[in-house]
């Protein structure tokens, strides 16, 4: 009877570790199963709030694409503007160098046409020449003789008949 005794006791002491040994396995387990509950119900919570911040990320893309493709339009449309007021700016400076070649040839030409003299014209270096003073170009004021001097000595009336200056409505009178 010892003998089965012993092996019973053998048999309980065994069976009192496996039974701890399953206690600390299940208190294991009921700890991992209580770590992934918390885990799952706060998923949800995550995801929502990841799902929230995905569409604002998306809102503020799309805010800036909308920005860049207003930039580039404006900058396309200043672009354009601003060619085309180099293009009227050219066209105006070769404007100004004719008005000044022609000017030029007025001042410096010839008074009278069976004249030999060369007719000079204002050389420029560069499109943008300071432009000569108005001064310079405009006439003298008339005195009231220079008037006088300057009038025709007939003149020329119409006939109250026709109204136009034929050779029979043509009467000259000296002034």
């Amino acid at each position: 009877m010892d003998e089965g005794n012993a092996r019973f006791q053998a048999a309980l002491v065994k069976a009192k570790s496996k039974r701890t040994k399953y206690k600390a396995d299940c208190t294991k387990a009921q700890t991992t199963i209580r770590n992934l509950h918390a885990a799952l119900a706060s998923v949800p919570v995550e995801r929502d709030q990841l799902r929230d911040d995905l569409a604002e990320l998306d809102a503020d893309y799309d805010r800036s694409r909308s920005f860049l493709s207003d930039r580039d339009y404006r900058e396309g449309l200043l672009q354009a503007t601003i060619s085309g007021l180099e293009l009227e700016r050219d066209q105006a400076l070769r404007n100004c160098d004719v008005l000044r070649t022609s000017i030029a040839a007025l001042v410096n030409g010839p008074s009278l046409p069976s004249s030999s003299r060369p007719v000079e014209t204002a050389p420029t270096t560069s499109a943008r020449v300071k432009r000569p003073s108005t001064s310079a170009l405009t006439p003298p004021p008339r005195t009231k003789r220079a008037r006088i001097e300057a009038t025709p000595q007939s003149v020329v009336k119409m006939t109250p008949k026709t109204h136009s200056p034929t050779a029979s409505g043509i009467v000259a009178e000296p002034f």
